[in-house]
């Protein structure tokens, strides 16, 4: 059974991990795909950064403005609906300035969102602080806008950073192994499944020299068979890291030619 399953070495380790180390490595295709959907996130999360950096002054520009030179006029409240999860709630309203009609949409601060439970006239007045230079520019006269309503999209703008630095971090460990990783002969041992998918990962052992026997898994996409032989890559100072070769991010340069990958007997 052991040396069944643990053959002498056939010919599964390329020519290109018997070369001396460090090696000289490349992106593969799909690390290449990868680095490019990380940093397209990046640059998604910036421009959605800046437009909201933007948009929150030019509103807190707004407040400073009708607070210091706003007039008010009498509105009315035209709608009623709840903005989002929890006890948040937006209304919308209507005013006449010069005898044209302008309409804005305000949250209702916590501390009247109480009203809301006991009954708001869907016609009732509302006084209306606006720009005489910029009507379109208004808001409920003693209502603050939360600056959490500011500060939200914000800290959504996040995610696709949080995304994208997902992405890039198997990159590193993978970028030492690709480069000092000692190559030697695995064998299957079983596979994971994914739902929807035939296979995940595929799960491995190998012996180093001095006997131990380690473990570890790797994606894939193609299935041989439990008990089919692979080359398996491992920092000798760290067997624990270990991965099945070819990896996912990154490819060896051969100098004859970067993208062959010959399979030599040893």
């Amino acid at each position: 059974m052991d040396a069944k399953l643990y053959p002498t070495r056939p010919a599964v380790v390329p020519d290109e991990l018997t070369g001396p180390l460090p090696r000289k490595r490349r992106f593969s295709s799909y690390g290449l795909t990868t680095c490019i959907y990380a940093f397209a996130l990046f640059v998604l999360a910036i421009g959605f950064a800046l437009w909201v950096g933007v948009d929150a002054a030019r509103k807190m520009q707004h407040q400073t403005e009708l607070h210091n030179y706003g007039r008010e006029a009498v509105g009315e409240i035209t709608r009623i609906r709840s903005a989002g999860k929890g006890n948040n709630w937006a209304i919308g309203y209507s005013f006449t300035v010069d005898g044209t009609a302008f309409s804005g949409e305000a949250q209702v601060p916590k501390q009247l969102v109480d009203n809301i439970g006991k009954g708001i006239d869907l016609h009732g007045s509302l006084s209306i602080r606006y720009l005489p230079s910029n009507p379109p520019v208004n808001y409920p006269a003693g209502w603050q806008e939360s600056t959490r309503s500011l500060l939200m999209p914000l800290i959504l703008s996040t995610i696709p950073t949080i995304i994208g630095i997902g992405l890039l971090l198997p990159f590193s460990p993978e970028r030492q192994l690709i480069s000092e990783g000692l190559p030697t002969v695995g064998t299957i041992t079983k596979y994971n499944r994914a739902k929807g998918r035939s296979y995940a990962s595929m799960c491995y052992e190998f012996r180093l020299d001095d006997g131990r026997i380690m473990s570890g898994c790797s994606p894939c996409d193609d299935a041989s068979e439990v008990g089919a032989s692979v080359c398996i890559l491992y920092l000798p100072q760290n067997p624990q890291r270990n991965g099945r070769y070819p990896l996912q991010y990154y490819r060896v340069t051969c100098e004859s030619d970067p993208s062959t990958s010959n399979i030599s007997s040893k």
